[in-house]
């Protein structure tokens, strides 16, 4: 964890704990204990009034949050009467779970902001938006995306074999969002390409900007940046077998990773509609 960054999430990660140790040590059948009651209601305070709207502002978005913060409202409910202690242990295990992932993507958006502010770099506006619009609408790519940022200013990184996948899920999974395999099949005109069974990512990006009446030029131009982006990841893949030289691999593998990077941010913030 990192210790300096002061929104409340250790103090009530480890208040948590304690509750939950707590209750399991109680050998009664309801939870009458008063000061147990207050416990579960102070844990719960102290993250709907200081660690949540911490999260928020650190970017941690409501969809992720909401899974906890239902159960934190169950177990607020419990500890207003005389409620039985395996209800408190079964919200309290739901806690446990969510905290984990919770806590995955506060210290990935706590390093992200580390490594920016230690190098003197900050995501672009139009990465910031790509970002914002994706946990709203594809919380998995928006993860995936985060983590090849995160990847990407952290200069001490060897490998970038898991940055391409990363970066290339994410494109994967927006561009399925927009373009169903089933309905890119029913358009017009549409033919597999040879030793096919499903669409090309070229096949589904024509299929969305169609859909939304773009130019042939924009569409021309989208199918050269889909291009690009399979060169760039033909030579990133050259580049990693390529282990004569840790410098040469490490140097090289960043280069290409930083190419297939600027290629998937020009085609995600044409698919969500994001301007500069």
């Amino acid at each position: 964890m990192t210790a300096d960054h002061n929104d409340g999430w250790d103090k009530y990660v480890a208040n948590s704990h304690d509750l939950t140790e707590a209750v399991r040590k109680s050998s009664a059948v309801n939870v009458n204990s008063k000061s147990l009651r207050e416990a579960a209601r102070e844990a719960v305070q102290s993250y709907f009034r200081s660690t949540r709207p911490a999260l928020l502002a650190l970017r941690v978005g409501e969809d992720v949050l909401s899974e906890l913060d239902e159960h934190l409202q169950n177990l607020n409910h419990l500890s207003l009467g005389n409620n039985a202690r395996a209800s408190y242990l079964k919200e309290l295990k739901h806690i446990k779970k969510t905290n984990v992932a919770i806590a995955d993507k506060r210290e990935l958006l706590i390093g992200m902001g580390a490594i920016s502010e230690k190098d003197g770099a900050e995501l672009s506006s139009r990465a910031q938006k790509i970002v914002e619009t994706l946990h709203g609408l594809v919380p998995s790519a928006a993860l995936s995306f985060e983590q090849a940022l995160l990847d990407m200013t952290n200069k001490d990184r060897k490998s970038f074999r898991g940055t391409a996948v990363e970066l290339r899920e994410a494109l994967r999974e927006v561009i399925d969002h927009f373009s169903p395999d089933a309905d890119v099949m029913k358009a017009p005109g549409f033919k597999l390409e040879k030793d096919r069974t499903k669409p090309t990512t070229r096949q589904k990006m024509r299929f969305i900007l169609k859909a939304r009446e773009q130019t042939s030029k924009a569409i021309e131009t989208a199918d050269e940046t889909i291009e690009r982006l399979e060169i760039g990841s033909e030579r990133l893949a050259r580049a990693i077998q390529d282990r004569s030289s840790l410098a040469t691999h490490v140097a090289s593998s960043r280069k290409e990773t930083a190419n297939i990077y600027r290629y998937v941010e020009t085609i995600l913030a044409e698919l969500l509609e994001i301007e500069e």
